[in-house]
C-alpha cells in the first residue's frame, strides 16, 4: 500500500503577503523610535483631551484652551524641576563632599560583617581609585569627561527635540475639532467603523486616567518619601539620612513610573546610603547604621503597603490595572530590547492591549 505523500502549495498571492508584512516589521523595528514618539504623544492627547473639552463648553476657544493648558503644565514642570535642581545641587555637593567617607565606612561594614572579605578586597585602594576628589583632579578623568562633552551635547540636543516633537504632535491631535484617528476610522468598512470608534474611545480614556494617575502618584511618593526621611532629623543629632533626602525622594519618585520594581530599588539605594553615611553621625557608628537601614527598609515597606490600599485605588481607579506579574516580565523585556524608554512606556502599551482584548470579548468578536 503506497504511503500518501501530502502537498502543500503556496499561491503567489500569499507569498506577496507574507513578504509584505515581514517588510512592514522590519520598517516598524527600524521606525520604532518614532513610534514611541507617537505613542507619547497619544497618551498626553488622551490626558489633556478632556480638560479642552470642558473649556470649550465654557466658551474658550480650542486652541486657547490648549495653549493655556501646555503653558500650566510646563509652568507647574518647570518649577519643581527648577526647586528641585536647586537644592539637589547643595546636597550633591553634600554627597560629594562625604563619598570617601561613606565609602570608606561603607566597606568597612562590609569587611565586618563578612570577614573573609578582608583578604580579598583592599578597602584603601578601593577608595583611592574611586574617589570623588581625586578623580575630578586626574587629568586623564577631566580630559575624558571634556571629549565625551560633544557626545553628552548631541544626546541632550536629541532628547529636547524629541519632547518638542511629542508636544507638537500632541497639540496637533487635539487642536482638531474631531478626533485625529476619524479620518482613519473612514477607510474602515462602515459596519466596523462604530465599533472601533468605540475601542478608541475607550483606550483613549484609559491612557489618558492612566498617565495623569501615574503622575500624582510620583508626586505624592516623591513628598511622603522626602518628609519621612527627613523626620527623624528633627529629632536625632546623629541622623545622616536628612543631608540626602531630596536626592532620594526625586529618585522614588521618579522610579514610581516603573512599578514593582521601582519602589524596590528605591529601598535599596536608600540603605546603601544609610550604611554608607552612618560615620558621619555624631552617635555610635553601628547603632546608627543598624537604626537608620532598619527605618529605611520599614518606611519603604509601610510606603508601598499604603500606595496599595490607599493611593492606587483612589488615583488609578478609572485606569486599566495591568497583573504584576506582567508588569515585571513586560518591564524587564522591555528594558533589553529598547532601554529606558520602552521600559516606561511598556504599561500604557500592555494597558492598551489589555482594553482591546476586553473589549472584542465583550462584543463577543473573539
Amino acid at each position: 500500500m503506497e504511503a500518501k505523500v501530502t502537498k502543500f502549495e503556496v499561491s503567489t498571492r500569499t507569498l506577496f503577503k507574507i513578504a509584505f508584512f515581514l517588510i512592514a516589521i522590519f520598517f516598524a523595528w527600524q521606525l520604532r523610535g518614532v513610534f514611541f514618539m507617537l505613542f507619547f504623544a497619544f497618551i498626553l492627547y488622551s490626558a489633556f483631551d478632556p480638560v479642552v473639552d470642558r473649556f470649550t463648553k465654557l466658551g474658550v476657544p480650542r486652541s486657547v484652551a490648549i495653549l493655556t493648558i501646555y503653558i500650566v503644565f510646563l509652568v507647574v514642570l518647570s518649577f519643581i524641576l527648577a526647586v528641585g535642581v536647586s537644592a539637589m545641587i547643595d546636597q550633591y555637593n553634600n554627597l560629594t563632599g562625604d563619598f570617601d567617607k561613606i565609602l570608606d565606612s561603607f566597606l568597612l561594614k562590609v569587611e565586618e560583617l563578612f570577614p573573609w572579605l578582608q583578604d580579598q578586597i583592599d578597602r584603601n585602594k578601593i577608595v583611592e581609585d574611586l574617589s570623588l576628589s581625586q578623580n575630578l583632579t586626574n587629568t586623564e578623568f577631566t580630559s575624558g569627561i571634556i571629549s565625551n562633552a560633544f557626545g553628552i551635547l548631541s544626546s541632550v540636543t536629541t532628547i529636547i527635540l524629541s519632547v518638542f516633537v511629542v508636544l507638537m504632535v500632541s497639540i496637533y491631535m487635539l487642536d482638531r475639532q474631531e478626533k485625529f484617528y476619524q479620518p482613519i476610522i473612514d477607510y474602515l468598512p462602515k459596519k466596523d467603523q462604530a465599533r472601533a470608534m468605540k475601542l478608541m474611545k475607550k483606550i483613549e480614556t484609559g491612557l489618558g486616567s492612566w498617565f495623569v494617575g501615574e503622575l500624582l502618584l510620583m508626586i505624592a511618593i516623591g513628598i511622603v518619601t522626602w518628609v519621612v526621611i527627613m523626620l527623624p532629623g528633627m529629632f536625632f543629632s546623629s541622623y545622616t539620612l536628612d543631608q540626602y533626602a531630596l536626592p532620594i525622594a526625586l529618585i522614588a519618585g521618579l522610579l514610581e513610573a516603573v512599578p514593582n520594581i521601582g519602589p524596590t530599588i528605591t529601598s535599596m539605594i536608600a540603605v546603601v546610603i544609610a550604611i554608607g553615611s552612618a560615620s558621619l553621625g555624631g552617635g555610635d557608628t553601628t547603632t546608627v547604621m543598624a537604626l537608620q537601614s532598619i527605618y529605611v527598609v520599614a518606611s519603604g515597606f509601610l510606603i508601598q503597603n499604603l500606595e496599595a490600599v490607599f493611593l492606587v485605588p483612589k488615583v488609578m481607579k478609572r485606569a486599566v490595572g495591568v497583573d504584576p506579574i506582567v508588569t515585571i516580565l513586560g518591564i524587564i523585556a522591555a528594558f533589553g530590547m529598547f532601554g529606558i524608554l520602552g521600559a516606561l512606556l511598556v504599561i500604557p502599551m500592555v494597558a492598551t492591549v489589555q482594553i482591546a482584548f476586553n473589549f472584542f470579548r465583550e462584543e463577543g468578536v473573539i
